[in-house]
């Protein structure tokens, strides 16, 4: 048995069609980060030549959590290798006819990519799309009668041709129309900007009709059962259920899904206003969250959301039904952390506003979001005139729930909304300084304002000029000098420890991650999909895989080639940053950890040179961990 891939070339609109023996094809960041390594990318810039990969996992079949696409590319974010991927669309790629896809080259001007049931066609566009979501409708006419099956479209909005951080939206079609509230996006990383600005294509529209090449295992319910009670004393159904209950519904906490689930365990630590929750008393906090967020923000998502079951999967038979919306919104934890509670935004409805405009450009919702975020902080602080942002009205990023209202959450939304579209479309000069990233941006605005722009920002950064905008939650391990911060490569328990003990916890979870990441499977599932890897592939494949082992050494890989590209982690720059460890540390240090104390004491004494040491020493145990010299 083989896999069949593809290698296009859209400069020369030619294709080479190839197989693999399935035994050597395990995963496709391996076959991304093995590809990229060969044609020495890292010897170029990420918007000058790159190659995005496609695949489906090799342990695609019936059980749930198998059918993730998997991109690799180049990030033009932080500049590093880099993945996405994207729920239950490797059924349309593997019946379109191919298990993965190279893409190479750029198109003449803005095209169309069309995997139809083996078939492979660029089609001419001519223009950059004027939204994501209408392209998605769009293009939804114009193929239906060329697809009388089921297929998919990854389309970019404007973002991903003007910007360097634009994501990929793809919208499940059921039944030839779009299944409202199962969309999903390849957002991490900037995929949109590698299909809009490298490779010149607006869409990659694919399916067909042909069956997945995989061993017959993996589509045997009886056998796959026989060897999920082997492994877990219950059918695989079963034990996806129980391992699913966050995602579905949590009778613990009364809710479900990321953002149900991180709200309530959150609460008063929720992150608001640019992190400037940070600096509130613990009775401040509380006062936010009993005040405006839990009545305002929480309530209305289980009332509207989860009270009516508004739940979807996102295309595959999976108990998780993580897909939780309302109306045609997807609801989400960090769209709506950073485009709500952190934008100033208390009210679900108002942060509604920014992220269907964060969505509607095609904007990673995460990078674009704390962008948006330092800005509305700095035209709070008066730091931007408020005719260069092209508003007539300050917003309110004052933290303290005294100083706050209904009103501010309503023009916080309203003036967000205009700064999103603004960095979308690049329509203002302020909005011009953000297009090769955050990190830049701010610098720009430094210089020309006079102000620590860098201070108020919130990103790891990368090399000399590249960043990465962290998931939005108040834990150090999401700002760690670690290369694949843009997943949940990382260690985020509460804890505080030692360095050296946190580097270890981080690359062990950079490696259990990747176990997911690589193999097609989903994050969700990594309760019980994880350990369950080798069993499979044994049965499947006649192969003795060590997930962890072959896991540890692909990392090891992607960290020589960010070596080779000098796009390593560099430490900490911005003071908001810093104070979001040292402050997570003075928090767990009044609950009794002793290493936070003492950290949290030298932290007081000089904030800065003891930062440095944390990530300098965290880095090297990181880098120790995979094998790599610490002194990269």
């Amino acid at each position: 048995m083989s896999i069949k891939g593809a290698s296009i070339n859209l400069r020369f609109e030619t294709v080479k069609e190839f197989e693999i023996e399935s035994e050597r094809y395990l995963g496709a960041l391996d076959y991304g980060v093995r590809k990229h390594l060969s044609h020495f990318s890292y010897h170029w810039d990420p918007d000058e030549y790159n190659i995005t990969i496609l695949g489906a996992g090799p342990l695609y079949g019936l059980l749930p959590g198998t059918k993730r696409l998997v991109g690799v590319y180049r990030s033009p974010i932080n500049g590093i290798l880099t993945l996405s991927t994207l729920g239950g669309a490797s059924i349309e790629l593997l019946k379109s006819g191919f298990d993965l896809v190279e893409i190479h080259a750029k198109c003449p001007r803005k095209s169309i990519l069309v995997i139809n049931d083996g078939k492979i066609e660029i089609i001419p566009y001519g223009r950059v799309p004027e939204s994501a979501y209408a392209l998605q409708e769009e293009l939804r006419q114009e193929f239906m009668d060329r697809f009388p099956y089921p297929f998919r479209i990854l389309g970019t909005g404007p973002a991903g041709h003007y910007t360097c951080f634009g994501a990929a939206l793809s919208k499940h079609i059921k039944n030839g129309r779009f299944d409202r509230g199962s969309e999903g996006w390849m957002g991490r990383g900037g995929l949109g900007s590698v299909m809009g600005r490298v490779h010149n294509l607006v869409a990659i529209v694919f399916g067909g009709t042909h069956r997945p090449r995989r061993p017959a295992l993996l589509s045997d319910s009886r056998r796959l059962n026989e060897l999920a009670r082997k492994h877990f004393s219950k059918g695989y159904m079963q034990v996806a259920y129980d391992a699913t209950t966050k995602y579905r519904f949590d009778p613990n906490t009364g809710t479900g899904g990321t953002l149900g689930n991180n709200l309530f365990e959150a609460q008063s630590e929720t992150p608001s206003f640019n992190f400037q929750m940070i600096y509130l008393s613990r009775e401040a906090r509380q006062q936010l969250w009993s005040k405006y967020i839990k009545p305002h923000f929480f309530q209305p998502f289980q009332q509207d959301t989860i009270e009516p079951k508004k739940q979807k999967t996102c295309g595959e038979n999976c108990p998780a039904v993580c897909k939780k919306y309302r109306g045609d919104l997807k609801k989400d934890a960090e769209p709506y952390l950073w485009g709500g509670t952190l934008a100033g935004i208390l009210y679900m409805n108002d942060a509604e506003r920014l992220v269907r405009a964060l969505d509607d450009i095609g904007v990673d919702a995460i990078e674009g979001g704390a962008q948006v975020c330092c800005l509305m902080e700095a035209l709070w602080r008066g730091w931007i005139p408020l005719e260069d942002a092209g508003i007539d009205e300050r917003p309110n990023m004052d933290p303290d729930p005294g100083c706050y209202s209904r009103a501010d959450s309503e023009k916080n939304a309203r003036i967000a909304e205009k700064l999103a579209y603004d960095l979308g479309l690049q329509r203002t000069k302020l909005s011009t300084h953000f297009r090769e990233g955050f990190r830049k941006g701010v610098r720009i605005l430094t210089d020309k304002y006079g102000h620590s722009f860098k201070d108020i920002a919130v990103y790891s950064c990368f090399g000399d000029e590249r960043s990465n905008a962290p998931n939005p939650y108040w834990n150090p391990g999401f700002l760690m000098p670690s290369p694949f911060l843009s997943r949940f490569c990382t260690y985020y328990k509460e804890g505080f420890f030692e360095p050296e003990e946190y580097g270890a916890k981080i690359a062990d979870s950079i490696v259990s991650e990747l176990i997911n990441e690589n193999f097609g499977l989903c994050r969700f599932h990594r309760k019980w999909l994880t350990g369950f890897v080798g069993p499979l592939f044994k049965e499947a494949y006649g192969i003795d895989l060590d997930p962890y082992k072959f896991c540890k050494e692909l990392a090891a890989r992607m960290i020589e080639y960010d070596h080779k590209s000098y796009y390593l982690p560099a430490p900490w720059e911005s003071e908001r940053v810093i104070d979001l460890v040292a402050t997570y540390a003075s928090k767990l240090a009044e609950a009794g950890n002793e290493t936070a104390r003492n950290w949290s004491d030298r932290f007081v004494k000089d904030k800065h040179k003891t930062a440095l040491e944390y990530w300098t020493r965290t880095r090297r145990a990181i880098l120790a961990y995979f094998g790599r010299d610490a002194n990269l």
